[in-house]
């Protein structure tokens, strides 16, 4: 909250236009970016942030009195989608990035720009200096859901990974953050869902069987900066699902431009216009879903 400390997030509004101001008074030194332990919205978000600000330093001609670029995760990999991971290992040793696997950011100590880390593996802490700190947060469910007695201890609502009922009370199913599946949690996911539960309500409803068409799909558009977005698509077991492979034969671990004008333009409208009208179905665009049983 120190409007005069090199430390912002993207987690709200307040934050992000903190850290545009913290950017553009950058004049060089150490670069963080951190990302927390799972579940948190968008899993490509922390480190979109560290691509697009490397990109913007290039275009302001202060990329070369960046010391340092370092992105630090608790994961042991860049993304948990092998093929998208191993994409995004070779942009970042392009683009001079640092990653430091395995590092939970535990502490920061503002008035001495210090961030500390701890090895999720080892328990080794270490300590890294910055002029430019952003934080992913770690990230819960809402007090009300955690509490509630349809969640898991996890505090999510417990269901059925491919029905999405809950498995404590017929009557209840849940979607998007609130729910306790694997995939991540992004819109893409919410969309993906929304038919399932839709027609298992129906389902019950009639008292007939239960459809268990939820595969976990969900979708990570990643921007990477030069204007280009890698649009990362993929269902339970981290295996990829690409609808423009599909369709087109595009391998969607390549960075394009076509994507990141289909997630600048095309997406935010659908959110915003289609969406809110119940006609927007993800993937299938404005065309109901065919459901199937995946399970």
């Amino acid at each position: 909250d120190d409007p005069h400390s090199s430390v912002g997030s993207m987690y709200s509004l307040e934050y992000a236009m903190k850290m545009n101001l913290v950017r553009r008074r950058f004049k060089g030194g150490r670069v963080i970016a951190t990302q927390p332990p799972m579940p948190f919205k968008c899993g490509g978000a922390p480190q979109k942030f560290i691509y697009l600000t490397e990109y913007e330093f290039r275009k302001m001609g202060i990329r070369d009195q960046v010391e340092q670029f370092t992105f630090y995760t608790p994961l042991h990999t860049m993304f948990g989608v092998k093929k998208y991971d191993r994409e995004l290992r070779e942009l970042v040793a392009n683009k001079g990035i640092v990653p430091k696997y395995n590092h939970e950011l535990i502490k920061v100590e503002n008035d001495k720009n210090v961030a500390w880390f701890k090895h999720t593996q080892t328990g080794e802490v270490i300590a890294d200096s910055y002029d430019l700190l952003n934080i992913c947060p770690p990230q819960k469910p809402n007090a009300y859901t955690a509490a509630a007695p349809f969640s898991n201890a996890a505090g999510y609502v417990d269901v059925d990974m491919y029905t999405l009922q809950s498995k404590l009370f017929e009557n209840i199913f849940a979607m998007g953050d609130a729910c306790s599946t694997s995939n991540a949690k992004t819109a893409a996911a919410v969309f993906a869902q929304t038919p399932t539960v839709i027609e298992n309500i129906r389902r019950r409803n009639k008292k007939e069987p239960l459809l268990p068409s939820f595969d976990g799909y969900a979708s990570c558009p990643i921007f990477v900066g030069d204007g280009k977005l890698l649009l990362a698509e993929f269902i339970y077991g981290g295996v990829p699902k690409e609808t423009f492979a599909h369709y087109l034969g595009m391998d969607q671990a390549a960075p394009r431009k076509s994507f990141y004008y289909l997630k600048r333009d095309v997406f935010p409208f659908a959110y915003w216009n289609i969406a809110p009208r119940g006609r927007w179905y993800g993937t299938s665009g404005i065309v109901p879903p065919t459901l199937k049983a995946v399970n």
